[in-house]
């Protein structure tokens, strides 16, 4: 299990790329509030969660991206990856 906790980052700032990979587990993603951020989640077998409600899931690869907060340009974007298991947005 990996946890990327972007609760902290301040809403302005420079724009912020942010890579994760797990091979087989669960990998939760902490979004802040306020910040314009999307991610670009990758799952071969598995499913993605998005803040408790299943948003694709299957064992022929998902790959999905989604924009949360302000409308705008995303100040971060999160490329996350998982071969095996779940990756799970949600606020902190």
């Amino acid at each position: 299990e990996a946890t990327v906790d972007l609760r902290a980052l301040p809403t302005t700032g420079p724009h912020v790329v942010v890579r994760a990979h797990i091979g087989a587990g669960h990998l939760i993603v902490l979004v802040p509030d306020g910040v314009p951020l999307r991610l670009h989640a990758t799952v071969e077998i598995g499913d993605i969660t998005e803040f408790g409600n299943s948003i694709a899931n299957g064992s022929g690869g998902l790959e999905k991206t989604r924009s949360y907060g302000p409308a705008g340009d995303p100040r971060v974007e999160v490329e996350a990856d998982v071969t095996a298991g779940q990756v799970e947005v949600r606020h902190g």
